[in-house]
């Protein structure tokens, strides 16, 4: 094994916490209240909700010490197992050679997860900042997108990405989104390395009220995603996998009485339009949004207890698919290039 074969497992050793994901927590407040800070949560593939089960999700189980004692009481042997930080950046300040391969190794072998923003104050708080200010912009996002003043609110988003512009001046939809916070933070120089990302949401079909959610709502996952894809589309240009949790609405919006009183006489009418469901609502969003992802070579969706959703089935097949074409056309492509510089070798 050569030196830098030996380098490389080293560095995924410290970097890449296995198969499970990275979940980055990028929103900070100063609020007495919901004081928080920039931090990591290693999400386990099992828990697919991305519930974050405490401090211990950092550390991994690494060596097993043995010793043999031999005292008065008898001979035994005692065993110790030493845990490590599942990531361990530290590595990357040894020096350059080893801070831009393991920055590579970070970013393009590890999955990064995300959940769905929520709007609510305390899952969404603001900080006080040093001019005395208090900086809490609306984090409501840009919806729908069909609507050309929407979608210029988008191409906004995506330029202060870019850009890095001060956090005081981001967009609230931005600031505040995990995703979006996430890719102002690391900068466009990170983002060609980006391989797989994870979502997980909820596939909502009810409208939030206060008095009934009580601000525990997350941002649907459908909504969510077709804001996603053009941004993706804009600044992830090496994006090959997206990993998706999709949960079903618990608390869909009753029907009402007039509507329901308008359906008995009406039930007869074939052309009435059906109410949307969370499966239609999925399988709309597969069959369109996420098929114009030209990069994605993998797509992968379960739901919150790790079963592959069935609907999802023929556009996971649709991707894998046409990686294959691509990968095919392209051996067919580097054969002909090495026949016709073989041939032009051999009249030379």
């Amino acid at each position: 094994m050569s030196v830098a074969e030996i380098r490389d497992l080293i560095l995924e050793w410290a970097l890449v916490p296995g198969s499970d994901a990275i979940q980055p927590m990028m929103v900070t407040s100063n609020w007495k209240k919901n004081w928080r800070s920039q931090s990591l949560v290693i999400v386990s593939c099992a828990d697919a909700e991305g519930r974050i089960s405490g401090a211990s999700d950092h550390v991994v189980p690494s060596i097993m010490i043995t010793r043999r004692h031999n005292e008065k009481v008898g001979e035994y042997m005692e065993y110790r197992c030493v845990n490590r930080a599942a990531i361990d950046a530290t590595c990357l300040r040894a020096c350059k050679s080893f801070f831009e391969i393991g920055m590579k190794k970070l970013y393009s072998k590890n999955t990064f997860a995300f959940n769905m923003c929520n709007g609510y104050i305390h899952t969404s708080p603001p900080t006080l900042l040093n001019n005395g200010h208090i900086l809490r912009p609306d984090p409501a996002k840009p919806f729908p997108l069909s609507d050309p003043q929407e979608r210029q609110l988008v191409d906004v988003g995506i330029s202060e990405i870019k850009s890095q512009i001060e956090l005081t001046s981001l967009s609230g939809w931005v600031y505040y989104d995990p995703f979006l916070r996430f890719l102002h933070t690391i900068g466009p120089t990170k983002f060609p390395l980006i391989k797989t990302i994870r979502f997980s949401g909820t596939v909502k079909l009810h409208e939030c009220q206060w008095e009934v959610c009580r601000g525990k709502c997350d941002d649907d996952l459908v909504m969510c995603l077709q804001l996603y894809i053009p941004i993706i589309q804009s600044l992830l240009p090496n994006l090959e996998k997206i990993i998706l949790y999709a949960s079903k609405d618990v608390r869909p919006d009753p029907p009402a009485e007039d509507d329901e009183e308008d359906a008995e006489e009406d039930d007869g009418n074939k052309d009435k339009k059906e109410p949307p469901t969370c499966e239609s609502r999925l399988l709309a969003l597969l069959e369109n949004e996420m098929r114009t992802l030209s990069t994605i070579k993998s797509l992968e969706v379960f739901d919150i207890w790790h079963n592959r959703i069935e609907l999802a089935e023929p556009t996971m097949r649709w991707f894998k698919e046409r990686a294959a074409r691509r990968a095919h056309k392209k051996l067919v492509a580097d054969l002909a290039e090495q026949l016709a510089g073989a041939k032009i070798a051999s009249q030379a």
